[in-house]
Order: C-alpha cells, then structure tokens, then sequence
C-alpha cells in the first residue's frame, strides 16, 4: 500500500461526513486537485496523468478513467457561465481555463487536518518503536511505523476493533514489531486515547472506498431506491438470515435484508436452494444421534452452541420454509422467475456450463462440484431476466444472485471478460460487497453493517470449510471401519465444536494437509481437555458469549503474565541502579580525591587560581557523569533487562496458555 493511504482514507471518510450529493461527488475534491497539479491554464487535461496522481498522491491503485472522464463531464456541464467554468469541453477533449488555486487550497486545508491525525498516530508510533528498541533498533523514522501500521491493520484489523485484547496474545518471539504495534495499541486502548477513534474512520473511509470500486460512476447510488431490483439468496445466506450460523453472521445478514427492504428491495430464492438447506438440517439432524456416521459438513454454529438435540432441529426443518415466505423471501424456479418478469422463457443464459466449471476449478482444484449446475443455472436465470442487456447500476440491474461463494462470483466474472460481454452490474456478487454498498446508501441509519461485517469476518476465518470437513470426515470413518477408534469416539469428533476448532487451528484451512495423524492429535486434545465449564456458559449465553470467555481467559493469563513479569523486572532494575550509582559513585569520589591529592602534590609554595580552576573544572567533568541517573552503565543494563524480560514474558505467557489447553 501507498504510504498516503492511510490519510486518503480518513480524507475519504471527513468528505463523506459532509454535504454530498453522490459518491461521484465524494471523489470530484480529489479529481480537481489532480487536475490543478497536473495541468497548466488553456492545456488539455490528461486523464492518464490523473489517473497516475490519484495512485501516487492518494494510494487509489488502478484508478479507472472513467470515472475521470465521468467527474469532468460533469463539470463541463454545469449551468455557471463559460466565464465561471474552470473547465470546458472542446474537440472531444477537456480543458482547464481557470485556476483551481482556491479549491486546491480548501482541499490542501482539508487534507492537512486529516493528515495530523494519521501523523499523529504513526509519529507516536514512531518514537515507541524507538524507546521499546524494537529488533534492537532506535532509529525508526516515521514513514516506517506507516507501512508496519497499515500491515498491521490489514493483518489484525479485525482484532484491533472487535476484541483489542486478543493483541495480548501476540509473542515478541514470532514478530516483535507486531509485538510492540499490539503494545502500543493496548496502552493507548486502555488511556482511551482518541487514537482508536482515528483507527475507526480509517475502516469507515476503507468501506467507503470499497463501493467506490463497484460503483464509482452510478450518480444515484446515495438516493435511488432499489424498488426495481430482486435479490436472490443463496443457500449460505438463507442459513445466516434463519440464524443458523454464527451470532455475527446471523447479525449482519438479518441487518442487510432489513436495510435493503427499507430501501425498496425484493428478496428471493430458487427451489434448490430451499432443498439444499432441507439436506442441511437433515444432514446435521442425523449427526446428533448417537453412533451415527454421517454428519453435516456445514457448520451451524447456534445450533452447536445451545447444544440443539435432534428434535430441536427436526422443528426448525418443518418450518424454515414457512418463515422465509412469511417475510417475503419466496422460492421459484427459472421459468416462473422469467414470467414474473415478464421476460422471454426462450432467452438463453449467458454461461457456459463447461467453462465455469474449468474456471471454478483453476480457482480452487478441490472445489465441491455438487451443486454447481444448480448455481450456474441460477446465475444463468440472473443473466435471462436481464435479456441481456447492460445495465450499469444496481437499481436498474433487476436482479442479482447474492452468495458467499467468492470462487464462483470469480468464475462468472472472469467467463464474461474473456468472452467479452458487458453486463453492467455483476450477475453475481457477494454479501460482503453488497452490504458495504448498502451501507453507503443509507449511512446515518445503517453504519453498524460494517462492524457487523468485520466480526463475521472474524469467524469466517476460523470456520472449516465443506471441504475441509469432508477430507475430515472420511478419515474418521475410516478409523471407525477399521476399529481404531469407537462409535462414541467417532460421533464426538464429528459434532464436537471444539473439535473442528482444533481442526482449522492444525490444518489452517487446507484440506490437503488432513489424514488420520491430524484425526488422533485432535481426538487426544478432546480427551484431555475438559469443556464443560465452557460447554455450561455455551448453553446459558447464545451467540458469542461462550467464545469470548475462553478468549478472555488467554486474555486474562497473558494479562497475569505482564503483571508478573513487570514486578520482578521492575524490582530487579531497581537494585541494578541502585548498584550501578553506588558503584559509579564511589569511582567517582575516587577520582575526586585521586585528583586532590595530586594537584596538592604538584604545586609549589604559590597557588595559581587559573591552575585551581582549570583541576575544578576538568575534576568535576570527569566525575560528574559517574554521578548521573543515565550514565552509559545504566543505559546498557536496562537494555540488556529489557531483552531478557520479553523473553521471559513470552516464555511464562506460552506457561500458562499451555496450562488452559
């Protein structure tokens, strides 16, 4: 990243919070100052030479020039008179007739107040780094503390404002910049520095940023409701918006529907995708009965949470239906879907069986092929409503399929641009980025979507994908087969919360890495660890309540760790300076009095008071920096005691972690 992002985005954000009539309007500030820059007075405006301001003054990468030529257009258009333009259109070409001093000076204004609180952050950063000696070094300038704190967001962003105390289990031994960032963060946490407030408008200015990149040129995406357009949600979304999945998930999905109905939306789903949450629930259903060798390779994490039995969820099968139509969500086929339309049942669709399929699998090689032509088709059924049309903004558009299945949003992107066909808005795109555009939509009302968004986050990284659990899953019953572990044995590895978080925590996600070792290490870790305190505050709290304790007591252990390591450290500092000054003073009245006695026996009968002045002088020069608090022996003590206390608190926080697990 550009080191100037981090003040674009808090910039993007201070012009959001002001008077604006669309995103196009949020970046004409940005576009004018480019051109007053770039361009002299009667010269044509060079929408490259704009472009490449944008990516190097700002740090907005690939910056489109259309988006350019859309903001110039619109000056050009304006009612003032040719005399009060700054810019005009001649020959198919932009020019710049009148200076942009004042505006320029406005934005630069602007730009320098926002500028002053990224400076200050990454300057406090900067000297912290310093006088910690991070990596032994004291000489960190601030463009350095910059690019680690923009790595660090970007790495532990969703730690910084979900849960700042999880920055406690960071170990110098692994990073120890992240180390000190996470310190840093931790104090100004606990002082509640205005610094956090600052670190959240840089994410509010990210999510802006984000819908810019979909939908920079829409001039109604602030205004325009989305009464002519039908969202299609996949079987991933259903589950969070019946609140099947985690607490978060369910959260932020429940909030988009709600946000995007009170904006004028219509919501739907296909027939497969009411029979594939039907298989789902069976699929979890039959996990819970003792000895059983299936088990649902989709997690859901309220069910696992309150401990749902097989008739809890057995009810919840006989009626999810009934409560999506009751809130309007209401399932169809692709030919009914075309009629209500009004559209041509004799329309084709745009994807190609065979090509998506190649192109999903070049994306992910162990992708689930299951229920892709059932997505194509649905997708395909987007593509048929549009006629296909091109149709540029998300009002218009229609329809839209809304997933959480990033590879096939991929695939479909990536077929249209190699057979180059224009459809405007994506057929397909993913809840993440239709909530942010949601949320710019309707901020003042709905500007916790992105928080929401952040904590799903959270759990979509420590979640096991279907694949994942499948590889897991054939291994268990392998084992069972061959009798190496028992039915009870199996059946709790299959359902056992703990169990699959042990699975992401050893595998990191990859299905490659799974075989019957992996399945051992984490049968022995559920056999030795004992959940039921956690297990007794799962069933009393729903939602996140059950994690966050486990969570805080890492928090907690690591917290005692610091305490501990503070008080015996601090007392061993003490009697070393103590030492060191006692030490050093005596040396230093040795020195005094070694002096004495030798100008004493080096003069004669007449003393010279320019002589007596000169031994004053030169003695206490010599002597006085013995005498000093941060003599060059203080100074090399406290930093090899500082060295050696990190690695002992990461060692006695590694103790007592080891300790809870």
């Amino acid at each position: 990243m550009n080191r100037n992002t981090i003040i674009s985005l808090a910039m993007l954000y201070a012009v959001w919070q002001t008077k604006h009539k669309d995103v196009l309007d949020l970046l004409r500030p940005f576009i004018l100052y480019a051109v007053g820059t770039t361009t002299k007075i009667n010269n044509r405006i060079d929408t490259e030479a704009i472009c490449n301001c944008m990516e190097e003054e700002f740090g907005y990468s690939s910056f489109q020039p259309a988006i350019v030529t859309r903001i110039l257009q619109r000056e050009t258009s304006e009612t003032e008179s040719t005399n009060k333009k700054n810019i005009i259109k001649r020959d198919g070409s932009f020019y710049l007739i009148n200076r942009l001093d004042e505006h320029n000076a406005l934005f630069t204004e602007r730009r320098t107040k926002c500028k002053e609180k990224s400076d200050a952050v990454s300057v406090a950063l900067s000297v912290y780094l310093s006088k910690k000696a991070a990596c032994g070094r004291t000489n960190y300038t601030q463009e350095e503390a910059e690019r680690y704190l923009l790595s660090f967001f970007e790495a532990r962003g969703n730690s910084v404002l979900t849960s700042v105390d999880d920055l406690r289990q960071i170990l110098s031994k692994n990073n120890e910049i992240e180390y000190f960032i996470a310190r840093f963060i931790l104090e100004h946490n606990e002082k509640r520095s205005i610094y956090m407030d600052y670190i959240v408008e840089l994410v509010k200015g990210y999510y802006v940023t984000t819908a810019l990149y979909y939908q920079a040129e829409n001039p109604d995406i602030t205004t325009a409701s989305f009464k002519d357009v039908t969202f299609y949600l996949d079987t991933s979304i259903l589950l969070a918006y019946l609140g099947y999945k985690s607490k978060p998930q369910n959260d932020s999905v429940q909030e988009l529907v709600r946000n995007l109905k009170s904006n004028g939306a219509k919501f739907a789903c296909f027939n497969y995708n009411i029979e594939e949450v039907d298989s789902i629930l069976t699929a979890y259903k039959t996990s819970r009965v003792k000895g059983s060798r299936g088990a649902s390779s989709v997690t859901l994490e309220y069910f696992d949470e309150n401990n749902y039995s097989y008739s809890h969820v057995e009810s919840e099968q006989r009626t999810f239906a009934d409560v999506l139509k009751a809130d309007e969500i209401i399932p169809v086929d692709p030919n009914s879907m075309l009629e209500s339309h009004g559209v041509d049942r004799n329309i084709s669709g745009l994807l190609n069986d065979d090509a998506i399929k190649s192109e999903v699998l070049s994306i992910r090689p162990k992708y689930n092929l299951t229920t892709l032509p059932e997505d194509i088709q649905a997708i395909n059924a987007i593509s048929r409503v549009r006629e296909g049309k091109t149709l540029r903004y998300i009002e218009k558009c229609k329809a839209v399929f809304i997933t959480k299945n990033t590879v096939l949003v991929s695939a479909t992107k990536k077929f249209l641009e190699e057979q180059e066909i224009d459809v405007g808005f994506p057929l397909a795109i993913t809840d993440e980025d239709l909530c942010v555009i949601a949320w710019l939509k309707d901020f003042k009302i709905s500007n916790n979507l992105p928080k929401m968004r952040l904590l799903e986050n959270v759990l979509a990284a420590i979640t096991p994908t279907p694949e994942l659990l499948d590889a897991y899953f054939s291994h268990i019953n392998s084992l069972e087969k061959r009798g190496s572990i028992s039915e009870d044995e199996a059946t709790l590895l299959r359902i056992e919360h703990f169990a699959r978080t042990e699975l992401m925590s050893i595998t990191h996600g990859n299905p490659a890495v799974v075989n019957e070792l992996v399945v051992d290490e984490i049968r022995k870790k559920v056999e030795a660890q004992s959940y039921q305190e956690g297990i007794t505050k799962g069933k009393k709290e729903a939602g996140e309540e059950a994690k966050k304790y486990f969570q805080s007591k890492r928090n907690a252990v690591c917290k005692k760790a610091e305490i501990e390591i503070d008080e015996k450290y601090n007392k061993k500092k003490t009697r070393g300076i103590i030492t060191i000054n006692t030490i050093s003073a005596v040396i230093a009245v040795c020195f005094i009095v070694a002096s004495v006695l030798s100008f004493i026996n080096s003069i004669d009968e007449s003393i010279s008071i320019p002589l007596l002045i000169i031994t004053f002088i030169t003695t206490l020069q010599g002597a006085w920096p013995l005498f000093g608090k941060d003599n060059w022996a203080t100074k090399l003590f406290i930093r090899k005691l500082n060295n050696k206390k990190r690695a002992e608190l990461d060692k006695r926080k590694k103790k007592y972690l080891s300790m809870l697990e």
